[in-house]
């Protein structure tokens, strides 16, 4: 065996390992999820549901229906993810124990992708501790212990394999990763409408692959990137066609019995301009990033007046400023020796965006769910913080060489 196989053969037996100690830490973690029921709001998507309960038979219904006021359709457009739990209820029945034993094998698969595809310019162990810590942080715990977030699982696991077929067509040019890129985002955005984040994350990868001179070849640039555009205006679309903004209408729980649905979930419910609802968005920013710190305490929901507004005249708002402003000095400071900072906040920001009620007004202030994508920028964020302080090199010695050839 040569020298170079020999190298092959042990990447590929330490990727093994990596392999085998995060499935463990998976169902260390979240094993006893097992012998949970259907909680929260899995009664309301699976166990009450009859279209799923219908099992195989109600797949076609799942594509072309989109909602009504019943509380089982208030669910967005979102046939993937119900497809898979009408699949499981054809083979398994109405048994939490299989929905919540594919949950666990979701998460395993994103995790296993992440470590196995990402971060190829990077020594195996950065990404082995980014996604290490991504498996053991609580803030995932919604996601994967509540059946009804499956949305969120399968959302990033085909997001995920969208951006690794956007890497391979900029780095071979072969059209067929630019047909996989635009079928697997298909899949995670009809998983869950979040996925749209997906379209800001595709031009970081593509300025972070071309150090060199990214506007420097511009039929490059276009011909690299028609495909964000045309997703964008096609998840638009489906957006304005599902009606995905439920606020101020109200829910028929039971025949004859109705909720008002206005201001419980959203403080923001009645807040219209930018400038008034930017004090309340930059604090759930710093709320965001403090429960990935520091994770305490955890709520299942954030109701009524847990988030409260804010005003410009907040001493809290003016904190939150000046500890943002220190993070973007923070990565502006260390951008060329530590890029992965830059990527690491960027992505968080990027992904995070769609749900700090910018654009529109979402039903729920603040979740934990909704930082299942964005903590993973933290956490690359975060391993290469580690890194700047310890002063570890994370880039991969020929890859570290390529960067500086482009930098002189």
């Amino acid at each position: 065996m040569s020298q170079s196989e020999q190298q092959i053969s042990k990447k590929e037996t330490a990727l093994w390992i990596y392999w085998v100690i995060l499935i463990i830490a998976v169902f260390i973690q979240y094993g006893k999820t097992l012998s949970y029921g259907f909680v929260w709001d899995d009664k309301i998507v699976i166990e009450e549901n009859p279209r799923i309960k219908k099992g195989m038979q109600s797949i076609p219904d799942l594509f072309l229906k989109f909602k009504s006021p019943y509380r089982h359709d208030q669910y967005g457009y979102r046939p993937i993810t119900l497809v898979t739990f009408a699949l499981e209820i054809e083979f398994f029945g109405v048994r939490p124990y299989y929905h919540h034993l594919m949950n666990l094998i979701y998460y395993a698969l994103v995790l296993l992708i992440f470590v196995s595809r990402l971060f190829q310019h990077y020594i195996r162990l950065f990404a082995f501790f980014v996604v290490l810590v991504y498996v053991v942080h609580p803030l995932h715990v919604e996601v994967v212990a509540n059946i009804k977030s499956r949305d969120e699982l399968l959302a990033v696991l085909f997001g995920t394999l969208s951006l690794i077929s956007y890497l391979s067509f900029l780095r071979s040019a072969k059209w067929r990763y630019m047909l996989t890129t635009v079928l697997f985002y298909l899949l995670s955005f009809f998983s869950k409408e979040n996925a749209v984040t997906l379209t800001l994350i595709y031009p970081l990868i593509y300025f972070y692959e071309n150090k060199e001179s990214p506007f420097a070849n511009i039929r490059r640039l276009i011909t690299s990137n028609i495909h964000v555009i045309v997703l964008l205006i096609l998840s638009v679309l489906v957006f304005a066609l599902s009606e995905s903004s439920e606020l101020g209408k109200n829910l028929v729980v039971e025949q004859n019995i109705v909720r008002e649905d206005d201001i419980l979930g959203n403080s923001l419910f009645h807040t219209d301009s930018l400038f008034a609802k930017l004090p309340t968005v930059l604090v759930i920013l710093i709320m965001y990033l403090k429960l990935f710190a520091a994770p305490w305490p955890m709520v299942f929901y954030y109701g009524y007046n847990q988030v409260p507004l804010r005003s410009w005249l907040d001493p809290v708002v003016w904190m939150s400023i000046a500890i943002i402003a220190g993070l973007v000095y923070l990565v502006y400071r260390y951008r060329k020796h530590y890029p992965e900072l830059r990527f690491g906040g960027l992505m968080f920001l990027a992904s995070l965006s769609i749900y700090l009620h910018i654009i529109r007004k979402l039903s729920d202030t603040m979740a934990d769910r909704f930082m299942f994508l964005p903590s993973l920028g933290l956490c690359i964020f975060l391993v290469g913080l580690i890194g700047m302080f310890t002063r570890l090199t994370w880039l991969r010695a020929d890859a570290k060489k390529k960067s500086n050839q482009v930098k002189r």
